[in-house]
């Protein structure tokens, strides 16, 4: 049996599109569909009750789509996760998992920004990964939004800001900052990929959520007057609209294991996320946090995930990541280097107890599996533990020795508890120069050469 007739079975269509019209239902059969494929991997018995109980206000909510007429697919789905409970994974291109009700204008001027967004950050910069893209293009929709509308004519700061964006008159007269490419291409070229960019994009690399994202957008590209009050909104507008996230995709598989490679999506409750990208035959697999997100392919495997603890790495490893893959088959490299999971866990005396018992519990379980060399990169600190991450770092350094790899010589002043400035754009993160010190600092350490072994 189909999956149309099982629902027409199960959901009654047939009657349901009698008493509210065709013409109104057939939209949201969409979304009842994903709802149910949902339903059915997931195996969850209450979700017949769910349909009965959501069918019964279905007629009501019915005839206020029909009188809105544009939006009407995007709203129903929202409708149904709502009341049903589920997470409906979003499919297509990122303008059509907006939640949010656009006419074909507004439509269309969204479609050309995610095409140019995408097509110049995937050229900018190689080390972004689908994920990271989409998800500044989503950023990049709600604050064209919020500017404009989607209206390529509209106007604000006493008609000073012209177009999408709301490009200043350094982008040139009015009507090239009107027309809608120009627009577009003026706050990329201008603004994102420069200096501006920088934050937006590493934070993109690092596995930051949509609303992070938006509301840096906001702060560094747009610059509104009222900078927090307009991050907190756009941001919140941001859950809104992409509620549950932007899906990948639907040629991109989130899961692969070949016996060859494994790329596992990570996804901790829409808070914590990251990426696995894993080859056999690589000489240095790096786990950790924000510093592996962001550093070259080159330089090895990575498995990271942004501000987690090294006790929740460890969980996660033990409970689920390690499982996929020794069931990809891949070979394990000879080494592994442990990096970034301190920043956020040491803020006091008992913390770099606690955190250094955590990473010797990570070497051991790596070591339990085969893992020949298990190696830990110093970490940076912030203005507000500074203190406590250079005396973490020196017991790391005291304990490991040669297998403890320094960059703080690169990387920080005052004995460690301060960072270079001219490696920082936001006071925590590293920028494209000092992540090229980093990057020399390790490559040197691990003597690289050939990645494979």
């Amino acid at each position: 049996m189909s999956l149309n007739e099982l629902l027409t079975k199960t959901l009654g269509i047939e009657s349901i599109e009698k008493a509210l019209g065709f013409e109104s239902f057939k939209n949201i059969v969409p979304s009842l569909k994903k709802a149910y494929e949902v339903a059915f991997v997931n195996n969850d018995k209450s979700f017949p009750e769910k349909i009965s109980m959501f069918l019964t206000s279905l007629q009501d909510e019915m005839k206020r789509l029909d009188a809105e007429k544009n939006g009407i697919t995007a709203d129903a789905q929202g409708n149904v996760e709502q009341t049903l409970g589920i997470n409906i994974p979003a499919e297509g291109n990122v303008v059509d998992q907006m939640k949010m009700q656009l006419n074909g204008s507004q439509k269309n001027m969204a479609y050309l920004i995610e095409n140019i967004f995408t097509t110049k950050l995937k050229a900018f910069d190689k080390d972004l990964s689908d994920g990271a893209i989409r998800n500044i293009v989503a950023a990049a929709l709600i604050n064209a939004y919020s500017e404009s509308r989607f209206n390529p004519k509209a106007n604000g700061d006493g008609g000073a800001s012209r177009g999408l964006f709301q490009i200043q008159p350094w982008g040139g007269s009015i009507g090239y900052r009107e027309n809608p490419e120009n627009n577009i291409n003026l706050i990329l070229d201008k603004e994102v990929l420069k200096s501006r960019g920088e934050i937006l994009i590493a934070r993109a690399k690092e596995g930051a959520d949509v609303s992070e994202l938006t509301a840096l957008f906001s702060k560094y590209i747009e610059r509104p007057g009222n900078e927090k009050g307009e991050m907190t909104k756009r941001a919140a507008l941001a859950k809104q609209v992409f509620k549950g996230g932007v899906a990948p995709q639907p040629s991109a598989s989130t899961e692969v294991a070949t016996g060859e490679n494994i790329n596992f999506s990570i996804d901790l409750g829409g808070i914590k996320k990251g990426f696995c990208d894993l080859q056999s035959g690589q000489k240095t697999w790096f786990f950790g946090s924000s510093t592996v997100v962001g550093m070259p392919k080159s330089m090895g495997g990575r498995l990271g995930v942004t501000a987690l603890s090294p006790r929740e790495f460890l969980q996660n490893l033990e409970n689920n990541w390690w499982d996929k893959i020794q069931t990809a088959g891949i070979r394990l490299p000879q080494q592994i280097i442990i990096t970034g999971m301190a920043q956020n866990s040491v803020n006091n005396d008992a913390s770099v107890k606690k955190t250094l018992e955590d990473y010797e519990k990570i070497k051991r379980f790596l070591s339990s599996k085969g893992v020949s060399v298990v190696k830990f990169i110093t970490v940076q600190p912030s203005d507000k533990n500074g203190q406590y991450v250079a005396k973490f770092n020196d017991e790391l350094k005291r304990k490991y020795g040669s297998d403890c790899i320094d960059t703080t010589s690169e990387t920080t002043t005052a004995g460690g508890t301060k960072i270079k400035n001219e490696f920082h754009g936001d006071g925590i993160h590293l920028n494209e120069k000092g992540k090229k010190a980093w990057n020399d600092v390790v490559s040197a350490a691990l003597n690289e050469g050939q990645e494979t072994a």
